[in-house]
């Protein structure tokens, strides 16, 4: 009963959207880092892909932690706060990281 009634709440949808920004910054995050380290990139100059390229990474991981913030926002107003955003934490660092590694792994075996 309480599984329908938090597919009910919503809930469901805010964990997809969340995943789904995760795998976004994950992915800009891995372009940037593609893009600093290849010299086939984007844009043909040295100093200008690695600048593209950083700010990619940079612009990823603003945008992570803004997602992380939005979450652990959202999971204050449930019982028992502090064990779920700590495990929330948790995973996310674990998911932000993986994500990025299979990306780049990915990528530059394309």
């Amino acid at each position: 009963m309480k599984l329908l009634e938090l597919v009910d709440a919503d809930s469901t949808k805010a964990v997809f959207d969340h995943v789904r920004n995760v795998l976004m910054c994950a992915l800009l995050i891995a372009a940037g880092v593609f893009e600093s380290q290849q010299r086939v990139g984007l844009i043909s100059d040295v100093t200008a892909g690695e600048f593209v390229g950083w700010g990619l990474v940079s612009i990823g991981i603003v945008l992570a932690l803004f997602n992380l913030l939005a979450g652990l926002s959202q999971l204050s107003k449930l019982p028992y706060h502090r064990l779920w955003m700590a495990l929330v934490l948790v995973a996310y660092v674990l998911a932000s990281v993986r994500g990025v590694v299979v990306l780049t792994v990915f990528r530059a075996c394309a």
